[in-house]
């Protein structure tokens, strides 16, 4: 399994260019999910936090080589709460679990 992940994000191409266009070194970024888009905003913002639910891809993302150089960036992971952890208030918004999480 390669560990390479590229710096592009998996979006529409008008959307990486407006990203291109906006992002700045002065501004401070929240992702919700890694991968190519937080190579790609680490290296145009002041700093990153990126939220990661999959302990799989958060590993492939934080063993990415780019990522040890980018001081910027601080990666987390936050795994879904189990059903048994979730209120009641809260079920209608309950994944399915058709998202492959670990």
């Amino acid at each position: 399994m390669s560990f390479l992940i590229q710096a592009v994000p998996y979006m529409p191409q008008a959307q990486i260019e407006w990203l291109e266009h906006t992002l700045n070194s002065n501004m401070r970024a929240f992702e919700w999910g890694s991968g190519g888009s937080t190579l790609f905003i680490a290296t145009r913002v002041r700093s990153l936090v990126s939220i990661e639910s999959s302990k799989r891809w958060y590993v492939k993302v934080l063993m990415t080589p780019i990522l040890h150089v980018q001081v910027n960036c601080t990666l987390q992971l936050v795994l879904p709460e189990t059903k048994e952890q979730q209120s009641l208030e809260t079920e209608r918004y309950r994944s399915t679990g058709k998202y492959g999480h670990l």
